[in-house]
């Protein structure tokens, strides 16, 4: 749903609200397992010693679709034929986020359901599973995909282009793109992960980090069919 209002042929203001969901993908609730690498030295309570064990990622047949709502509400000014500029609040709530809990490392390794430790359970939130030879030794651990509770996320989106006329039938456009994340906050299993303009857990933001503002600039020249940027 998006509304749009022009008070004035230089002033548009605009909003949308929208709902939408994910379902689970074939790697998610198929019957494939990918191994995830080996993880750094965690605590075996057992035999009491650091080891270092391998991961499998397996697929999740009980994963709920994702769930998302969110809104905008924005402005563009287009105060003469050289400039304009678009300025956008966003924010964005999904529900039941579908993630990959092992690049929680030792984190979810500590409540992994472990056979030979009377404290762990195979109802742990990362339903996640010790493996041990016939002497006790950890072996390897496997873990699923699981739904997050939530992740929120607003910000400012500004879009800037000016527009030049250098002659006939040539003109030069400049357009610069920032976006500026004022809140970014992901909640799996109780636990709350700020991570606006943090690197952020792998598990979330694919090990790219999570900066606060990103921007773009580019400049494009055109003549005739020729388009340069």
């Amino acid at each position: 749903i998006g509304f749009k209002y022009t008070p004035a042929k230089s002033l548009t203001l605009r909003g949308t609200y929208a709902e939408g969901f994910r379902a689970p993908n074939a790697a998610e609730m198929g019957v494939s397992g990918s191994t995830s690498g080996v993880l750094s030295p965690v605590y075996d309570p057992v035999k009491q010693v650091l080891v270092e064990i391998p991961e499998l990622q397996l697929s999740n047949h009980n994963l709920k679709p994702e769930k998302s709502n969110s809104f905008t509400l924005g402005m563009i000014v287009e105060p003469n034929e050289v400039m304009n500029f678009s300025l956008d609040y966003y924010d964005i709530t999904i529900s039941n986020q579908i993630s990959s809990p092992g690049l929680l490392g030792s984190i979810q390794v500590a409540a992994a359901y472990d056979p030979l430790n009377p404290n762990t359970s195979p109802n742990n939130p990362y339903l996640a599973q010790i493996y041990r030879d016939a002497n006790g030794n950890m072996l390897y651990e496997t873990y699923k995909f699981v739904n997050g509770n939530k992740t929120r996320t607003n910000g400012l989106d500004l879009d800037l282009r000016f527009q030049f006329r250098l002659g006939e039938g040539e003109r030069l456009s400049t357009d610069l793109n920032v976006t500026h994340v004022i809140r970014y906050d992901a909640t799996y299993f109780g636990t709350t992960y700020v991570l606006a303009g943090t690197h952020g857990p792998g598990f979330v933001s694919g090990d790219t980090g999570s900066p606060r503002d990103r921007a773009v600039m580019s400049t494009t020249y055109r003549k005739g069919p020729l388009e340069l940027t």
